[in-house]
């Protein structure tokens, strides 16, 4: 597992905490993962679907017109 923001409690053996500046570039992380865990933004998605990559969608609040449908579309096209 990858993570960009350290747990609140020690980090299990299996997850990897990375640096905001790591220099990986988001879309060969994104193509090399089994799965996204993450809210929904139009450059997530659209890296996701060139793999296709799983994204499971995580609710960010009412805050964000766009959650709904882009939500929704993940759902349709990606595993």
């Amino acid at each position: 597992f990858v993570a960009f923001a350290p747990p609140a409690s020690p980090p299990p053996r299996n997850l990897v905490v990375l640096a905001h500046d790591h220099g990986l570039a988001h879309q060969d992380l994104v193509l090399g993962a089994d799965a996204v865990i993450g809210k929904p933004g139009y450059g997530t998605f659209s890296e996701c679907l060139e793999g296709p990559t799983p994204f499971v969608v995580v609710r960010m609040g009412d805050g964000f017109r766009e959650h709904g449908p882009l939500a929704a579309t993940i759902r349709r096209l990606l595993p």
